[in-house]
Protein backbone atom coordinates (compact mmCIF):
# COMPACT_ATOMS: atom_id res chain seq x y z
CA UNK A 1 0.00 0.00 0.00
CA UNK A 2 1.22 3.41 -0.71
CA UNK A 3 1.46 6.01 2.34
CA UNK A 4 -1.47 8.66 0.85
CA UNK A 5 -3.46 5.51 0.31
CA UNK A 6 -6.66 4.57 3.08
CA UNK A 7 -5.96 7.92 4.40
CA UNK A 8 -8.80 9.23 7.05
CA UNK A 9 -10.58 12.33 7.00
CA UNK A 10 -8.36 13.76 9.76
CA UNK A 11 -5.11 12.74 8.08
CA UNK A 12 -6.18 13.96 4.53
CA UNK A 13 -6.97 17.66 5.96
CA UNK A 14 -3.53 17.33 8.00
CA UNK A 15 -1.54 16.94 4.78
CA UNK A 16 -3.46 19.72 3.21
CA UNK A 17 -2.98 21.93 6.57
CA UNK A 18 1.33 20.89 6.49
CA UNK A 19 1.24 22.32 2.45
CA UNK A 20 -0.52 25.07 3.34
CA UNK A 21 1.74 25.88 5.70
CA UNK A 22 4.96 25.01 3.95
CA UNK A 23 3.68 27.49 1.16
CA UNK A 24 3.30 30.17 3.78
CA UNK A 25 6.60 29.67 5.19
CA UNK A 26 7.54 30.19 0.94
CA UNK A 27 9.46 26.51 1.02
CA UNK A 28 7.30 25.52 -1.46
CA UNK A 29 5.35 26.13 -4.51
CA UNK A 30 2.00 25.09 -5.49
CA UNK A 31 0.90 21.27 -5.04
CA UNK A 32 -2.44 20.47 -6.76
CA UNK A 33 -3.85 17.28 -5.23
CA UNK A 34 -7.02 15.28 -5.86
CA UNK A 35 -9.19 12.94 -3.07
CA UNK A 36 -11.12 10.36 -4.06
CA UNK A 37 -12.94 8.30 -1.60
CA UNK A 38 -11.85 4.07 -1.51
CA UNK A 39 -14.38 1.90 -2.05
CA UNK A 40 -14.27 -1.54 0.31
CA UNK A 41 -13.79 -0.05 3.27
CA UNK A 42 -15.88 -2.16 5.50
CA UNK A 43 -19.08 -2.20 7.68
CA UNK A 44 -17.98 -0.40 10.90
CA UNK A 45 -14.71 1.02 9.31
CA UNK A 46 -14.01 4.76 9.21
CA UNK A 47 -14.41 6.17 5.36
CA UNK A 48 -10.84 6.15 3.97
CA UNK A 49 -9.27 8.28 1.26
CA UNK A 50 -6.35 8.19 -1.17
CA UNK A 51 -4.61 11.26 -1.74
CA UNK A 52 -3.34 11.93 -4.99
CA UNK A 53 -0.96 14.45 -6.39
CA UNK A 54 -1.85 16.15 -9.81
CA UNK A 55 1.10 18.34 -10.06
CA UNK A 56 3.67 20.72 -8.73
CA UNK A 57 4.30 24.26 -10.03
CA UNK A 58 7.42 25.18 -8.63
CA UNK A 59 7.83 29.06 -10.59
CA UNK A 60 5.26 30.04 -7.79
CA UNK A 61 7.87 29.26 -4.94
CA UNK A 62 8.41 32.73 -3.20
CA UNK A 63 5.01 34.25 -5.18
CA UNK A 64 1.57 34.24 -4.21
CA UNK A 65 -1.61 34.04 -5.79
CA UNK A 66 -4.35 36.13 -5.96
CA UNK A 67 -6.45 34.58 -3.21
CA UNK A 68 -3.42 33.79 -1.05
CA UNK A 69 -2.85 37.89 -1.80
CA UNK A 70 -6.14 39.12 -0.80
CA UNK A 71 -6.42 37.13 2.47
CA UNK A 72 -3.30 38.35 3.49
CA UNK A 73 -4.76 41.35 2.60
CA UNK A 74 -7.77 41.30 5.11
CA UNK A 75 -6.07 39.60 7.75
CA UNK A 76 -3.64 42.78 7.89
CA UNK A 77 -7.06 44.70 7.76
CA UNK A 78 -8.46 43.29 10.78
CA UNK A 79 -5.52 43.16 12.22
CA UNK A 80 -5.06 47.60 11.88
CA UNK A 81 -8.79 47.63 12.86
CA UNK A 82 -9.72 49.16 9.12
CA UNK A 83 -13.11 46.25 8.92
CA UNK A 84 -14.38 46.78 12.11
CA UNK A 85 -18.19 47.02 12.41
CA UNK A 86 -18.35 49.06 15.27
CA UNK A 87 -19.43 52.00 14.16
CA UNK A 88 -20.27 54.10 17.07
Amino acid sequence: MKPFECLTADEVNSVHQLYHFLRKLKVIGIVYTSTSQMRNTGVGHPIRYKLSFSSYDPSMKNRMTPEEHLMQMVIEGERLGLYNQDSE
